[in-house]
This record gives structure tokens, C-alpha cells and sequence, in this order.
């Protein structure tokens, strides 16, 4: 398939998007219109000055989100999924090359340097728990599970 075919289904792609976009807009604008009118009714039949301000600004809402979808007239192929997908994809590769991988032998000394800080903890540890057990067991007929309970 040439780059010309290419193109030519594109645009096919896009003409039949556009007519679904079209009919989906049309059926929008109708229902923005028709809650406009409903809002105004609100407004006309209540006296309530707080609901004729809530309504009031559902209109504003509405008619900005009217004026958005009249200003847009046609989808194009940046509206596309796989256009869209095409480029993230573009992204991540770019994101991808700009990673900087660490050498093997920092990796290795990294990897020595924590071996060596957790057995030093451990030792750490350990002599911590050699000078309290002495000093919590006083007498020799005490249990481990009684020394435990001691502790915690």
C-alpha cells in the first residue's frame, strides 16, 4: 500500500467520522437548547430569587457549551484515536532514549554498598538485643517466653 492509498483512506476515515460527528453535534445542540428553555421556564414561574440565580447560571453554562460546539465544525486527524495513540507512542519512544542506564559497575558497588550498610544494621541490632536481655533477665529462672513478655 503506497502513501497515496494511504491518504486516500484517511480521508475516508475522516469523512465518515465527520458525518457521525456532525449528526452527534446536531442532536447536542437540541438538547442544550431544549434544558435552556426549561431553565428560562424556571426562571419565569418562580419567584424564588436563589433558584432564578441557579438557573441563571446553568443558561451561562449552556450557552458557553452551545458556543463550543458551534465553533467546531468538523473533526480532523489529530481527533482520531489511532492519531492519537500514534503519538503517545512517539512520545514514549522519545521519553525511552533519554533515559540514562547505569553502568554495570556502579550497579555492582551500589549493590555491595547496601549489602554491606543491612549487615551492619543486623550487627547493630544484634548487639543492642546481647546487652538487653542480660540486663532484663535477672533471674536465671525466668523463661524466654517470660523475657519476651517483659520486652513487649
Amino acid at each position: 500500500m503506497n502513501i497515496l492509498e494511504k491518504q486516500h483512506r484517511l480521508e475516508q476515515k475522516l469523512a465518515r467520522k465527520n458525518a457521525k460527528f456532525l449528526v452527534w453535534r446536531e442532536k447536542k445542540i437540541q438538547k442544550i437548547h431544549q434544558k435552556i428553555k426549561n431553565y428560562q421556564a424556571i426562571i419565569n414561574a418562580n419567584d424564588n430569587p436563589k433558584l432564578k440565580h441557579i438557573a441563571g447560571n446553568k443558561i451561562h453554562t449552556l450557552n458557553y457549551h452551545l458556543e463550543q460546539l458551534t465553533k467546531r465544525e468538523r473533526l480532523t486527524e489529530e481527533d482520531t484515536f489511532n492519531f492519537k495513540f500514534k503519538r503517545w507512542f512517539f512520545g514514549v519512544g522519545k521519553e525511552f532514549s533519554r533515559i540514562s542506564w547505569p553502568k554495570k559497575g556502579s550497579v555492582l558497588r551500589d549493590f555491595v554498598i547496601i549489602i554491606i550498610i543491612v549487615f551492619a544494621i543486623a550487627l547493630i541490632y544484634f548487639g543492642i538485643d546481647a546487652l538487653i536481655i542480660p540486663l532484663i533477665k535477672t533471674d536465671p529462672a525466668t523463661t524466654t517466653e517470660q523475657t519476651t513478655a517483659l520486652i513487649f
